[in-house]
């Protein structure tokens, strides 16, 4: 295939984009979808080669091809894997070291994008989001495009009409897939997100792009000028006006992939014509033929020095690491990349290709082996790694129906209370499961990570994460539940902070209005309804925090936060007020036992008081014990005295502080 400037142009475009929205540069919101952009260009390339291949000699070199792929990806992916690792030996603590074990073996063999779907599944997991390999997700979705598509180019290029059922059979898989990714975006949105089968459209139409007659397009002059005109404004729209908060990939991907195509198609004459003089210029290209590399390093190295600053970088930083790694990159392209990929030695034998690849697999897998074992072995693992395990052990837990589920503590009890809401509700299932136990009374738990009890439809603004019309469906399914046990007391929890802006998209009126709504449902079906106020949360993840501080041999007051945040304390005083009229509705503010007058800490008699970033030990909640039993009066629940923050310091142990 012709060298063309112009893709190697748009390679620049991607690159850029997902640079700069790793970095939070303003103005580049919908920057990840430059990863749609090298989707749809890997579709375009690899089709043309294998369709010109099949059409000159009838058949298709597997082995060449396989070999090729893994001399020009498989080098520059090893060394950054290596470099990370050796980079977290040093700069991370063994507790940091520790979350990345799996996720590096899963890069190596290209399966990262089902590892990181496992993770996100996995609510109580550690953050994705400060992987230093999470953007190999990407990477090993086209690989495994490489592992299959080969195969459908050749079924169907067989006899006569090749071209025509080639087409055919790419429109029929791009369908289903595109069809399985709108409805997985607001289903299943990890798997629609990283899965492979959900983005083999955007291969798919990458293929068909190149199959569109080239007389067609360069009829005219006009028709590849307007063509790259419109691709690129689409392009540009999806960069600046998409964000986290729209699902994706679904409806929205389409903006980049089409957008994509339609270059591709207007630069495929002879004559380079509008945008493909622009793309195919030298700065444009330059970035481009880099464009691999500083997607391999400019992740690892924003996430280790996020790391290292415990909490998100300044621009100024970021702009550093970014063009920090553009200089790692250009270094290991001349020197590792290109001189393995166009070995002439390797290029003349893929069975020697094959086999070195092999060998440095299984050499980099032993080492992440090795790694792993000495990373346990570190005290500094073992304790902190207790306390991130430490979370609520739900037990006894019964599918009602889809979405909802029910655990139970002393199923034979009498009253019942209900405890209601999202994961910040079930961080207080220790402690009254002990007052449970204790006092006969059975506490049934109706809980959904990520779903607040407030009747809000919330999106959680992680990568590809849409919860809200699941979380719609849960909360119904929920109330009815509720009205069907007609409980003695229902305790209502959710994480607030994590649905108000800045962190999630909603006002703080328009959170009180939520609340209001659950509570004067839910009033109406208990005798009495508590309402846990949202705690003070610390922005970064606690016993990381702990054990860099261990680590570094630092203070651990480096990890305290201030109790008073603007944004926190108008959520509180939104929640005070929306039980306000209800007269069996009492707010509960446990903030005053959690934390000192003004600030956090993270330790309190040697008990850590946080699993990461804003759910509390069991172990920590557990010392609310006698203060829930005085003042909740459990007995019966016949007391009906009104519960504030004073009188709950009052009735509990005294805290430390």
């Amino acid at each position: 295939m012709a060298y063309r400037g112009d893709i190697e142009g748009l390679r620049a475009v991607a690159i850029v984009l997902v640079v700069f929205y790793h970095a939070h540069v303003v103005g580049f919101n919908g920057g990840f979808v430059g990863v749609d952009i090298f989707f749809v260009l890997s579709g375009y390339l690899i089709t043309n080669l294998l369709v010109k291949e099949v059409a000159q000699t009838g058949h298709l070199n597997i082995f060449a091809f396989y070999a090729r792929r893994l001399r020009r990806l498989m080098p520059a992916s090893l060394l950054m894997v290596a470099a990370t690792i050796f980079a977290s030996r040093f700069l991370l603590s063994p507790l940091e070291q520790a979350h990345i074990f799996w996720s590096a073996a899963a890069t190596l063999c290209y399966v990262s994008n089902f590892y990181f779907i496992h993770q996100a599944l996995d609510y109580w997991a550690a953050n994705t989001g400060i992987n230093p390999f999470l953007h190999t997700w990407s990477l090993a979705v086209e690989e495994q495009f490489y592992l299959v598509w080969p195969f459908v180019i050749l079924a169907a290029m067989k006899g006569k009409s090749s071209k025509t059922r080639l087409v055919t059979v790419l429109s029929i898989i791009s369908a289903i897939s595109l069809v399985a990714s709108i409805r997985f975006t607001f289903t299943n949105n990890w798997w629609a997100f990283f899965g492979s089968p959900f983005r083999a459209w955007e291969f798919g139409i990458g293929g068909l792009g190149c199959l569109v007659p080239e007389r067609q397009i360069t009829k005219s002059k006009i028709i590849p000028w307007a063509l790259g005109m419109a691709g690129l404004a689409l392009i540009a729209y999806g960069g600046v006006f998409l964000s986290a908060t729209t699902p994706f990939p679904g409806y929205a991907a389409l903006i980049p992939v089409i957008g994509t195509v339609m270059l591709l198609i207007a630069g495929s004459g002879a004559e380079p014509i509008g945008t493909s003089l622009l793309l195919g210029s030298k700065p444009f290209r330059v970035v481009g033929g880099l464009s691999y590399s500083w997607y391999l390093w400019h992740w690892p190295v924003l996430v280790i020095a996020t790391c290292i600053y415990s909490g998100k970088l300044p621009l100024f930083a970021s702009l550093c690491c970014v063009f920090g790694s553009l200089l790692v990159a250009f270094v290991a392209h001349h020197a590792v990349e290109n001189p393995i990929r166009f070995s002439p030695r390797l290029m003349r034998s893929p069975a020697l290709t094959g086999a070195c690849a092999g060998l440095a697999l299984v050499v980099s897998l032993s080492f992440i082996v090795v790694w792993h074992t000495w990373v346990h072995r570190q005290p500094q693992y073992k304790k902190f790694a207790a306390a991130e395990s430490d979370g609520p052990k739900l037990s006894n837990c019964k599918l009602e129906q889809q979405l909802l589920s029910v655990c139970t503590v002393n199923e034979s009890g009498s009253p019942t209370v209900v405890l209601f809401g999202d994961s910040h509700a079930q961080q207080w299932e220790p402690p009254l499961e002990q007052i449970a136990l204790r006092n006969g009374w059975k506490l049934a738990i109706i809980s959904r990570e990520s779903c607040a009890a407030a009747d809000v439809q919330a999106y959680l603004p992680d990568p590809g994460k849409f919860a809200g019309r699941r979380c719609l469906e849960w909360r119904h399914l929920a109330m009815r539940k509720i009205r069907e046990i007609n409980p003695m007391a229902v305790i209502l929890v959710s994480y607030s902070k994590g649905s108000v802006e800045p962190i999630g998209r909603l006002s703080v009126p328009m959170w009180q209005q939520s609340t209001r709504a659950t509570l004067a449902s839910v009033s109406s079906a208990a005798s009495h309804v508590f309402l846990i106020e949202d705690t003070p949360t610390p922005s970064v993840n606690i016993p990381d925090c702990l054990s860099r501080a261990d680590w570094t041999h630092t203070s651990e007051d480096i990890c305290s936060f201030d109790r008073h945040d603007k944004v926190f304390d108008a959520i509180v005083a939104s929640e005070g007020a929306a039980t306000e009229g209800l007269g069996n509705v009492t707010a509960l503010d446990l903030s005053s036992y959690i934390c000192g007058p003004t600030i956090c800490d993270p330790v309190e008699n040697g008990v850590i008081k946080f699993v990461d970033s804003h759910h509390l030990t069991a172990t920590f909640t557990r010392s609310f014990t006698p203060a829930f039993e005085r003042l909740l009066s459990i007995d019966g629940l016949r007391a009906r005295v009104p519960l504030t923050g004073a009188s709950l310091a009052a009735g509990a142990s005294e805290p430390s502080h």
